[in-house]
């Protein structure tokens, strides 16, 4: 597997975030699930293409293990220094967890 490079947009948000601080931690499966509309797919774009899991699901920040549940939310972000930004504005990242007897109730795997 290749090594990663950070994008353009990787390095403008570690430009505006200083806090950021990328996944170290990730196992990404072998193979890539089939391009058809089951919970796998599903799972492996969340975390590993969008990374929704990135940013909605808190972890410690020293060692950046999972603290919380996947898809959780409730992480703090700073704003970015945007024209007209209000700097005292946070961000808490929302829940994506589907709601109890919903079609998206379907429990994720746990990845360490």
């Amino acid at each position: 597997m290749p090594e990663n490079e950070w994008t353009l947009l990787g390095k403008v948000v570690r430009t505006l975030a200083p806090t950021f601080k990328p996944r170290t931690n990730i196992h990404v499966p072998a193979t890539t699930p089939a391009e058809a509309p089951t919970t796998e797919r599903g799972e492996y774009l969340a975390r590993y293409v969008a990374n929704c899991v990135g940013c909605h699901t808190q972890r410690d920040p020293m060692t950046y293990k999972s603290i919380g549940p996947d898809f959780a939310g409730g992480i703090e972000m700073e704003p970015l220094p945007l024209p007209g930004a209000d700097m005292g504005l946070w961000f808490t990242s929302p829940n994506l967890r589907p709601a109890a007897g919903s079609a998206l109730s379907t429990p994720l795997a746990k990845h360490s």
